[in-house]
């Protein structure tokens, strides 16, 4: 009897198995056996896709782009700027740690302040079927969206909707809620600095 050591071991590569080999002529012969069925699918994708994005509501986007004020700049939006460190916590704004006034610019727009204004006098929670502002702050990202341009530091704005004009309205609202905050908190650290 032999040991396992003495028997011989074949090398790996003959256990490999690559599967059958398939050539080009063989896949150019598969097509073309199933080009109708080929065409027939891909005629009906094309149908369905057709007929879906004709029975799609058309979606308005109102964009608008904010500039916030660098710190070179003076003014009443870099009085409020200056002001919102101090007065972060008085104002219920604790939970804007913003790293440049880009970002601190998006949190003051996303603030419930600006929401519940907006809902007032937009109705927002009617407009899109919601029963509380809670509902209402997580469905409006999906029609309003708040970035910035990294190098320009310029901030976008843009809302969806289907009535081109309350998009328009809804987006120039938000810049007016920004505008009422920033003159809100610069009065108060005015205030405050007395």
């Amino acid at each position: 009897m032999t040991s396992p050591q003495n028997q011989a071991v074949p090398p790996a590569e003959d256990y490999a198995d690559d599967g059958p080999e398939v050539s080009l002529l063989d896949l150019l012969t598969w097509i073309g056996e199933r080009k109708r069925m080929i065409a027939a699918v891909t005629l009906a994708a094309t149908l369905i896709a057709t007929v879906i994005a004709f029975t799609l509501p058309k979606v308005y986007t109102a964009r608008t782009a904010l500039l916030p004020p660098g710190s070179q700049q003076q003014g009443a939006g870099a009085a409020a700027m200056a002001a919102l460190g101090s007065l972060g916590g008085l104002a219920g704004l604790s939970g804007l740690a913003a790293k440049s006034p880009d970002e601190l610019y998006i949190s003051l727009l996303k603030t419930d302040s600006i929401g519940r204004a907006l809902d007032e006098r937009f109705d927002l929670q009617a407009r899109y079927e919601v029963e509380t502002f809670e509902a209402l702050r997580r469905t409006l990202p999906n029609y309003v969206r708040v970035t910035a341009e990294k190098k320009s530091g310029v901030i976008n704005l843009e809302v969806d909707d289907e009535d081109p004009q309350f998009a328009a309205d809804l987006a120039n609202a938000h810049v007016e809620g920004l505008a009422h905050i920033l003159d809100r908190l610069a009065v108060s650290g005015a205030q405050q600095r007395r």
